[in-house]
């Protein structure tokens, strides 16, 4: 479990659903909230709402976080409709400097190119994110 949602079905019919393809695992919920916020809708949490997610116990390697972290992140912020693409891939740019030396890994270089791969789908995606999916 990684969230409790409460979606109009106007939304899911405007927006569409998790893109699976770009986020098989994560990654999702934050791309699906920045379409929704491209058209329109607003994004609210409910404070008093109560939910667990075991992930705080949980370790993992080096490798998974970074590709959690960074990878993921970077496709997120790359598909973000609401700001221009060039101005993303700028910023992922740096994040992959930043993301290394944080890690003190050259994983996030290893990644960067698998996200250069990923570009068209990116594209597309966010071309497809600024139409309505169903009437």
């Amino acid at each position: 479990m990684a969230a409790h949602w409460l979606i109009p079905v106007s939304a899911l019919k405007k927006i569409g659903l998790f893109e699976k393809d770009l986020f098989p695992f994560w990654g999702q919920d934050d791309d699906w909230c920045n379409r929704a916020r491209y058209h329109g809708f607003k994004i609210g949490i409910v404070p008093e709402a109560k939910a667990v997610h075991d992930r705080a116990k949980r370790t993992e390697p080096l490798e998974r976080t970074v590709e959690r972290n960074y990878r993921i992140g970077s496709l997120v912020r790359l598909c973000d409709i609401n700001r221009p693409l060039w101005e993303r891939f700028i910023f992922v740019c740096l994040f992959t400097v930043v993301k290394a030396a944080k890690y003190r890994s050259l994983l996030p270089f290893k990644h960067f190119r698998s996200i250069i791969r990923s570009l068209p789908a990116v594209r597309t995606h966010r071309s497809a994110s600024r139409r309505i999916v169903m009437r």
